[in-house]
């Protein structure tokens, strides 16, 4: 007879072996655009929360700029969805990798919206080397939206 520690164990190793056996883009991450800032502290007050996205209330641009956590060394696709009303209002976004000593940075110029009015995604990809960092940052019109970064 299973006692119930030996049941549990089973349950936890069988969960285990499923969650390892899932093909990597099952791990994709989600962050929210709250949880980026704006670069420059005096433009702190130009985002306006709602929902956890981030729109530019500023009549000038601003950046937002995102840290994203990584486990490993490779290539990885930042998606951003963002939304513009129009030409005035674009977002363009670009993922920066850098090495742990911060003196070689990897980066393929910023992407802007692929269209105006609904949410879009825009989509940029960098290497991030072993023991680096990744962050994604986004030039944000005024009235320009950051709704979440998945990668």
């Amino acid at each position: 007879m299973i006692n119930k520690t030996t049941r549990a164990l089973s349950i936890l190793a069988a969960a285990a072996l499923t969650i390892g056996s899932f093909h990597p883009a099952v791990h994709a991450r989600t962050i929210m655009a709250s949880a980026g800032r704006a670069v420059n502290a005096g433009d702190y007050g130009c985002f306006w929360l709602s929902g956890s996205s981030m729109t530019n209330g500023c009549g000038y641009t601003v950046r937002l700029e995102t840290s994203l956590p990584v486990d490993a060394a490779g290539w990885v696709t930042v998606n951003v969805s963002a939304q513009g009303a129009g030409p005035g209002n674009n977002v363009g976004c670009e993922a920066v990798a850098m090495d742990w000593t911060l003196t070689s940075f990897w980066g393929w110029g910023q992407v802007w919206l692929p269209a105006f009015g609904s949410a879009q995604s825009i989509h940029t990809t960098t290497w991030v080397p072993s023991g680096g960092g990744l962050f994604v940052y986004c030039d944000v019109q005024p009235n320009g939206r950051v709704n979440l970064i998945n990668y």
